[in-house]
C-alpha cells in the first residue's frame, strides 16, 4: 500500500510538473506597410486594383464615372505627377512607378462620382499608398539559426513557467535600419507582466547589429520588424501586417 501511495505521488507531482513546463513559442516576422507589392508585380501592374490587389483601399465596383486619377512619387527627391482618366494605368503613369525611389511610398489619388442609386452624386475622393518591398528582406547575422538562439537565450530563458497562459502575448516592434541598427523598440503588446516584457524588450534592443534590407542594384533601406512571444493565435497578431515565418517553440 506504501508503494502505491509513494508511486501516486511521484506521478502527480511529473504531472504537476508537465503542465507547468508549457512551450513558449515565438516568431521574429517582418511588419509591412498597409499596402505592399512585390518589385514583379509592380512591373507586371497596368490598373488601378492592380495596385491594391486586396481592395483594402480602393475597388473598382465603388466608381461610377472616374474625374482624375493622380500618381505621385518621389524622383531623385523630388515629387512628380502623372495624371490618368480611368481605372487603366497610361504608360506616364507606369513609367513613374516604375522609376521612383526605391523605399519610399507611392501615393494613389482618384477624384469620382460614386457608384450609386442617388440622383445627384457629389465628386468623392479615394487616396492610397503603396510600398515595394525591397527583394531582400532585414535578416539578422548568422541565418535564423543564429537568431533563435539568440532570443532563447537572452529571452525565453528569463520567462517564468506558466507566463503565457490563455491568450497572452508580448509584441516588441523594432526597425532595423538602413546601416542594420536596431532602433525604435516598442512594447506593442504586454502580456500583463512587466518583468517578462521588460526581459523581451531588453533583449530587442541589444540585438547586434543585422543584415538590412535592400532593394537589387539599389539602395539599403530601414525595415520594420516584430518578435511575437506568446499565443499566436492571440487576436492583437491581425493587428500587424506582418509576413508570417515559421513558429519556432522552445520548452520552458
Amino acid at each position: 500500500m506504501r508503494l502505491v501511495i509513494i508511486i501516486s505521488l511521484i506521478f502527480v507531482s511529473f504531472l504537476s510538473y508537465t503542465q507547468e513546463c508549457t512551450e513558449v513559442q515565438y516568431e521574429v516576422n517582418k511588419v509591412f506597410p498597409f499596402i505592399s507589392l512585390s518589385m514583379e508585380n509592380i512591373q507586371k501592374a497596368t490598373t488601378l486594383s492592380d495596385l491594391d490587389p486586396r481592395g483594402r483601399m480602393y475597388k473598382s465596383i465603388w466608381i461610377k464615372e472616374f474625374k482624375s486619377v493622380d500618381i505621385m512619387a518621389s524622383v531623385n527627391g523630388k515629387t512628380e505627377v502623372a495624371t490618368g482618366n480611368d481605372e487603366l494605368l497610361n504608360e506616364r503613369q507606369k513609367a513613374l512607378i516604375t522609376k521612383a525611389d526605391l523605399g519610399k511610398e507611392i501615393e494613389v489619388r482618384i477624384s469620382y462620382i460614386p457608384n450609386n442609386n442617388l440622383k445627384y452624386n457629389d465628386v468623392k475622393e479615394i487616396s492610397f499608398d503603396f510600398w515595394v518591398n525591397p527583394q531582400e528582406e532585414a535578416a539578422f547575422v548568422g541565418g535564423q539559426k543564429a537568431l533563435n538562439q539568440y532570443i532563447e537565450q537572452n529571452a525565453i530563458s528569463q520567462i517564468p513557467s506558466g507566463t503565457f497562459t490563455g491568450y497572452k502575448i508580448t509584441i516588441i516592434t523594432f526597425t532595423v535600419t538602413s546601416e542594420g541598427l536596431i532602433r525604435e523598440p516598442e512594447l506593442f503588446t504586454s502580456c500583463g507582466d512587466e518583468a517578462v516584457d521588460q526581459a523581451i524588450l531588453s533583449s530587442v534592443c541589444n540585438m547586434p547589429t543585422w543584415n538590412p534590407a535592400s532593394y537589387n542594384k539599389g539602395p539599403k533601406v530601414n525595415q520594420k520588424c516584430a518578435l511575437l512571444v506568446g499565443n499566436m493565435e492571440s487576436c492583437m497578431v491581425n493587428t500587424l501586417n506582418i509576413k508570417a515565418s515559421k513558429i519556432m517553440e522552445a520548452n520552458h
